[in-house]
């Protein structure tokens, strides 16, 4: 199964140029469509369970990306 890093970060990175790095997990990618935006109406798209206080899954999340 393919998997992907996902990272805790300090801050939004939309309004905020410093972040830090808290945590990173590697997560299974469950998506079928190969695509990590948005929505995704076949459900979630990454195995979170193993992420701590992560509340709820991964079915609508977002990408920040450089």
């Amino acid at each position: 199964m393919p998997t992907t890093i996902i990272y805790e970060i300090s801050a939004d990175p939309l309004s905020n140029s410093n972040l830090d790095v808290l945590a990173a997990y590697t997560v299974d990618i469950l998506d079928k469509d190969c695509d990590l935006v948005g929505n995704d109406a076949s459900g979630p798209q990454l195995d979170v369970s193993g992420v701590p206080g992560f509340v709820g899954d991964s079915t609508s999340f977002q990408v920040y990306e450089t």
